[in-house]
This record gives structure tokens, sequence and C-alpha cells, in this order.
């Protein structure tokens, strides 16, 4: 799984990839340790050297495994709770804001898992094998429309896990408690379970942050001097008994794009372009649960298409 690392020098945040154990410790026993390493060098000052040496290898071989880039997540939706113990500056019943961004630079979910792997992290099963990527910025300071102080922490995850918790609300709550999870554990802290969604694109302005991916990977950057086309190769999944087709869409194509559902393809059509999706399940073309919705915030038109009985 790759490695993530964010702005100011914070320590990365991946799901299931721990801090060192050292920040464990209490500040006693970090005191003592750090006592311990002054004394062997002050008996032995090679021992600085061989240090030294360690680190510039460590760091080149981390330089010939990873690439550096530099993203923009884009706003999402926000989650807002609140400390239920005191860390740090935050209080008990500090209001704490979430912001749920997404990047098509992070890395996304295992593309080879299943509706029944994906379901079984969703119910929270101890056998599941399913995660998605998530990487936490550095919290930060702002204030409530009261001007009371609160913590702000972005949580941001692929595109694809981000359009699907759009019209998922199982799948949203996980992607949730996972973002609470990571802070519960990043920053020694418990957050309230009882939370609201504001309406809101996020808290404050996201910034831009610095990502690192293996080399070699197939995650690259977009060419800024590429035409963005008409229609993009949509994002399929089955939710239950209904088939989810994603497409990337700019609003003013959304707003003239001619939407035809067939039985076994959806026919996209505007500007004399056609694009023909072929559809992994037959679909009941005639039922009432099919719905084309267009969301501003992710520029996404979603497909909810109804699977007809076998």
């Amino acid at each position: 799984m790759p490695k993530l690392e964010f702005e100011d020098n914070h320590p990365s945040s991946l799901l299931f990839n721990p801090q060192p154990a050292v920040n464990d410790l209490s500040a006693d026993d970090q005191e003592a340790l750090v006592s311990h390493f002054a004394q062997e060098l002050e008996q032995d000052p090679s021992k600085l050297e061989q240090l030294a040496a360690q680190v510039i290898r460590e760091q080149k071989a981390q330089q010939a495994q990873f690439k550096t880039m530099e993203i923009q997540p884009e706003a999402g939706f926000v989650c807002k709770t609140k400390t239920t113990t005191a860390c740090k500056e935050w209080p008990i019943g500090s209001k704490v804001f979430i912001n749920i961004c997404y990047a098509a630079q992070v890395p996304e979910p295992n593309p080879a898992a299943t509706e029944a792997d994906i379901q079984k992290a969703l119910q929270g099963d101890a056998t599941a094998t399913y995660q998605v990527p998530m990487s936490l910025g550095a919290p930060r300071r702002d204030h409530d429309r009261a001007g009371h102080a609160c913590m702000v922490v972005d949580a941001c995850v692929h595109t694809k896990p981000f359009v699907r918790a759009e019209g998922d609300l199982d799948y949203r709550l996980y992607i949730i408690e996972l973002a609470i999870e990571l802070i519960e554990d990043r920053e020694k802290v418990e957050l309230s379970r009882e939370f609201t969604m504001p309406n809101l694109r996020s808290k404050g302005t996201i910034p831009k942050r610095m990502l690192q991916v293996p080399k070699g990977s197939l995650i690259t950057d977009a060419p800024t001097t590429s035409k963005e086309p008409l229609f993009s190769r949509p994002d399929i999944h089955m939710v239950k008994k209904q088939l989810i087709v994603a497409y990337t869409m700019q609003a003013e194509v959304a707003k003239q794009v001619v939407v035809d559902i067939q039985p076994k393809a959806v026919l996209l059509s505007l500007d004399g372009q056609t694009h023909n999706t072929p559809l992994p399940v037959q679909i009941d073309v005639d039922s009432a649960n099919n719905s084309a919705t267009y969301h501003k915030t992710s520029k996404h038109l979603v497909l909810q298409l109804q699977g007809s009985a076998p």
C-alpha cells in the first residue's frame, strides 16, 4: 500500500499505516530515550557519522521507490462532530469539522474487490479485506459561526469512492467512520459518533498537499494542455440490486447531453458525438427507480439503474 505524505511536514496518515512506536511513549520515556542516545554519542562520536550515513541511505532508498507530486484535493462534503476527551489544546466538547475531499491521484481501493467484499467492510466484518486509502491533512484552527475555535481536518480519498459515497448512504457512513477513526488514532482523542452534515462543500479552503506514490504506479499527473473529453469512461458498480454508472462531466455538458438507457447499454449523445457504455447486467428500462442526477460538487453525472429480474 502506498505511503502518503502531506503539508507542513506533518506525519502522513493512511489506513492501517500506524505512526512510529516512539510516538506512543510517554513524555518521560521519550526524554529518557533521547538522553540515552546523547550519552552514547558523547562516549563514541563516530556513532554520529554512522547515524548520519544511515539516514542518508534511507532517504535515498525512499526516493528510489517513491515519486512526489503536488495535488489539490477537491471539496466534497463536511461532517461536524465534537471531542469527547481532551487533547492538546482542545478541551472536551470542541467542535471538529472533517472535510471529506477527493483527488484522482490518491490510490483507489482494490479494483478487483467484489461487491460482497465491500459489503463485508460496510458491515464491520472482522474478516473484511476491502480498504479505502485515505490521507489526512494537518489539523488546523478555524472558528464556527459563533466565533468559537474549532478543529478542521481534511480527509482525502480517490474520486471513485467519493462518487459512490454521494449516492450510497451506507458507504458514506463507512467513509466518515474511517476518517473519525484515523483522526482519533493520530490526535490521541475520542470523537462523538453523533454528528451532523452541514450544507457545506468544505469548512474553509482546502490547501494543496504533497503526495508520495510508488514509482511505476499507474497514477500520473493529468496533462494540463489536453482538452477534456465530453464523455469520460464511467465508474460502474452494483449497490444491492441497482447499477451505479458515474461519468465525470462538466455542468455545461450535463445540461445538454441526451441520455438513452437501453437494456444492456447507456448511450450519451451531444453535438454529433455518441458514447456507448456496455452494461454488465440487464436493466429494467421501464423501472420507476431509474434516475439520473448531476452532482455539481464533484462534477459527476450519476445514473442509478434498476436491474431486471433474471
